[in-house]
This record gives C-alpha cells, sequence and structure tokens, in this order.
C-alpha cells in the first residue's frame, strides 16, 4: 500500500503521530492546498463511526476518489451504501483494499462526472423553465406529454 497522509488537525493527533509514524501529518490546509491534496490522492479514507455528516466525504467524492470507510450513519446516509463511489466494510483495512482499486478509481471519477453534467443541466431547466419547456416540444415523441409549464 502507499503513502499514508493524514490532513487535519485534532486533539488526538498527538497520539495518532506516535502510533502511525510512518503517516505524513500535513496539519490544516485549506483552499487550494486542501484542493491539490485531494488531487494527489488515491483513496479517502473515513475512519469515523460517528461523523453524521461528514463533509469531507462530499469534497472527496467532488474530487473524483472513491472513498473507503465504515457502514456508518454518515457514509451511509450520504452514498446509500456501497458503490462505485465507496468501499463500506466493519473492516477499515478490507474497505481500503477494495477502494484502491485503480479500476475502480476510474469508474468512480466517470461516474461522478457524469452525475455534475446531469446536475448542471438540472439546474439551468430550473433556472430557465420557460426555454427548456419550448424545446421539449423539439425533442419529443408523439406520445410523450407536454411538459411546458402552466
Amino acid at each position: 500500500m502507499g503513502s499514508k497522509v493524514v490532513v487535519g488537525d485534532g486533539p488526538d493527533a498527538d497520539a495518532l503521530k506516535h502510533e502511525y509514524p510512518d503517516a505524513h501529518f500535513l496539519g490544516v490546509k485549506q483552499n487550494a492546498e486542501l484542493a491539490r491534496c485531494y488531487a494527489a490522492a488515491d483513496l479517502f479514507v473515513f475512519p469515523s463511526a460517528s461523523d453524521t455528516f461528514g463533509l469531507v466525504l462530499l469534497e472527496a467524492c467532488a474530487s473524483g476518489l472513491r472513498i473507503a470507510a465504515l457502514p456508518a450513519p454518515g457514509p451511509k446516509d450520504i452514498f446509500g451504501g456501497e458503490g462505485d463511489f465507496t468501499a463500506l466494510d466493519s473492516d477499515l483495512g478490507r474497505a481500503v483494499a477494495r477502494g484502491a482499486d485503480p479500476d475502480g478509481r476510474q469508474r468512480s471519477a466517470a461516474r461522478f462526472r457524469s452525475a455534475v453534467h446531469l446536475v448542471r443541466l438540472h439546474r439551468a431547466i430550473l433556472r430557465h423553465p420557460a426555454y427548456f419547456a419550448s424545446a421539449d416540444r423539439f425533442c419529443r415523441t408523439p406520445n410523450q406529454p407536454d411538459i411546458r409549464p402552466d
């Protein structure tokens, strides 16, 4: 397995540094520095069993990273379980092994890019419903209902 990098800080940082002397502890990173950390990673490991919503999960996913995590409420609620973006297991080591699959990362990145395009299209439709409703007349098959707003 490759290098282990820890970004962030917290009350257990000193104990973790002693427990994992081969890991690289970078401290708190923000903005472009944080984005570079995500971009350089192959996998995001989320070891928490108690965080109900980890914003870092969304940041990692937005960076095209697969996520290895415990099957806890945060990852399960955000991603709905194991899938293209996640490897969940009560044994975090097994989750990491599955998540580190290089083909899995490529699938995750491709699926996430597709999802982002759909979100952008959905936002555009919500912002300009009349435009898309008029375009709908030209795209509909004869048996599809008209979706133009009232």
